[in-house]
C-alpha cells in the first residue's frame, strides 16, 4: 500500500508577515516522496484573482516572485506531487503584505557618458508611493550629497551645474507616509565636458574693433575647442569657423 503524501508547511514569508520585498522568495519544507509541487499566489483569500499559477515546479524548495504589487496582501499555499499520481492536499494558507516597490528604471541610464552638467534624474513611478527621496553624490557610498531631498512628489529631480567630466552616482527610493521603500540600485554617469563660458568681447558689446580676440573659460578636461563666429544667431554662414583649437 502507499501512504498519502502530506501536504508542505510553509516557512516563508511568514504568515500575515508585512513589509516583504515585492521581489519575494517564497520558502517550504520538501515532501518526503515529492517529485514536484504546484504552487498558487493570489490576491484573494479564494484563490481566484491569481498572480502566479505554477504547475509541476521541480523538486526544490523555493520560488522568486518578480515585482509583485507593492503595498498588497498576496495569498499563497502549494501542494506536493509525486510521479505514481498522489497529490497532497494544498497547504495551509499564507499571507503577507508587500512594502513600496523600488524604482528600477534610470534616466540617465546607468553608466551613460557625456552626460549634460544639467539635466533631469528621472524614474519609473512605484504603485503606492505618494513621494521619493532621492540622493546624488560624487561618492559611491553617498557620504557626502549634492542632492539629498526626501520629498520629492513626482518621478524627477533637476539638477544644475555639476562638474565635467566627473562620474556621479544616484539612487531612488519610494515612500509611503511613515514607509520607505528599498533603495534603487545604486546608477552611475559620467558628465561631459559641459558648456563653455565666453568672456570676451561681452554679451551685447557694441563698437568692437574688426580686428581682436575671441576669449572663453577653460573648461577642466577639454582636450580643445572648436569655433564658429557668424553675422547670425543661426551661425549658419560662419564668417569664421575653427576645429581643435588648443588653448581659450
Amino acid at each position: 500500500f502507499t501512504t498519502n503524501l502530506k501536504p508542505p508547511t510553509l516557512i516563508s514569508p511568514s504568515n500575515d508577515e508585512k513589509q516583504v520585498s515585492v521581489n519575494a522568495t517564497l520558502i517550504w519544507n520538501n515532501v518526503s516522496s515529492a517529485d514536484n509541487y504546484d504552487l498558487q499566489l493570489a490576491k484573494d483569500t479564494t484563490m481566484s484573482d491569481l498572480v502566479y499559477n505554477e504547475i509541476d515546479l521541480p523538486n526544490d524548495s523555493n520560488f522568486s516572485c518578480n515585482n509583485l504589487i507593492s503595498m498588497t496582501k498576496h495569498f499563497w499555499r502549494i501542494r506536493a506531487k509525486n510521479s505514481d499520481g498522489r497529490i497532497s492536499k494544498w497547504s495551509t494558507i499564507f499571507s503577507f503584505t508587500t512594502k513600496l516597490g523600488t524604482p528600477s528604471i534610470p534616466s540617465p541610464a546607468d553608466s551613460a557618458n557625456n552626460v549634460s552638467v544639467s539635466g533631469v534624474l528621472v524614474w519609473n513611478a512605484i504603485a503606492g508611493a505618494s513621494s521619493y527621496h532621492a540622493q546624488l553624490s560624487q561618492n559611491e557610498n553617498f557620504s557626502s550629497t549634492i542632492i539629498n531631498d526626501s520629498s520629492i512628489s513626482g518621478e524627477s529631480i533637476v539638477y544644475d551645474n555639476l562638474d565635467p567630466n566627473i562620474t556621479y552616482y544616484w539612487r531612488v527610493r519610494a515612500k509611503s507616509g511613515s514607509n520607505n521603500g528599498d533603495w534603487s540600485k545604486t546608477w552611475r554617469f559620467q558628465t561631459g565636458v559641459g558648456r563653455v563660458t565666453l568672456t570676451s568681447p561681452e554679451i551685447g558689446a557694441v563698437s568692437i574693433p574688426r580686428s581682436g580676440q575671441l576669449r572663453w573659460e577653460s573648461m577642466p578636461g577639454a582636450a580643445s575647442y572648436e569655433l564658429i563666429l557668424s553675422d547670425n544667431s543661426n551661425l549658419t554662414n560662419p564668417l569664421y569657423e575653427e576645429t581643435e583649437i588648443n588653448s581659450n
